[in-house]
């Protein structure tokens, strides 16, 4: 059996996310995806069965970079703002840097193509915000509603954001991210 070559996973990779941006997920074949990466079709199937089990594992590799992206610098320990300021932060970086693969990841997580188990991973990876979330509500500093409200909150605004970065060319200086993050702040503090 012959060893797998990372970097040629990683060449499928960004060939399947160039065109994902271009023609979306439905649009994607594993031989479209064989040309854009410059390598025969018989050699993407030696990596993945087909369409299906490549974007699965393609969301679960940019999920794990992503959440330790995310949370880098975090210690839940520390005081609820300053960590929510850490989550924010990060988290609007990882989507000014990566903002391709943010876009594949929300339309992967809904699409009929995600796995049940790709679903659980990425629930499961959200857990410290939500528990993060849940001290705020008991320590009576963040709003008492759902952590579904809070935290579409935060994503759609980061995501806002770094559209408005990436698109149109809005520079998030260190003032704009600071203030930004006071505005999410002020929407979910009690």
């Amino acid at each position: 059996m012959r060893v797998k070559d990372e970097r040629k996973i990683e060449v499928i990779y960004e060939a399947t996310l160039h065109l994902i941006q271009e023609v979306g997920i439905a649009g994607i074949t594993v031989a479209k995806i064989a040309k854009e990466a410059k390598l025969a079709t018989g050699t993407v199937y030696i990596y993945f069965k087909n369409k299906e089990e490549l974007i699965n594992q393609l969301y679960l590799h940019l999920k794990k970079q992503t959440t330790e992206n995310l949370f880098v610098g975090f210690d839940p320990a520390e005081p609820i703002k300053v960590c929510m300021k850490k989550l924010f932060v990060n988290a609007l970086k990882n989507k000014m840097a990566s903002f391709k693969e943010g876009v594949f990841m929300e339309q992967y997580y809904h699409s009929p193509y995600i796995s049940q188990e790709a679903k659980q991973i990425g629930q499961t990876k959200m857990l410290p915000i939500i528990e993060l979330m849940e001290r705020g509500k008991q320590e009576l500093l963040i709003k008492p509603i759902e952590n579904e409200v809070l935290l579409g909150l935060m994503a759609g605004f980061v995501r806002q954001l770094a559209q408005a970065h990436i698109v149109q060319k809005f520079e998030m200086t260190s003032e704009r991210i600071e203030h930004s993050f006071q505005v999410i702040w002020d929407a979910m503090k009690a």
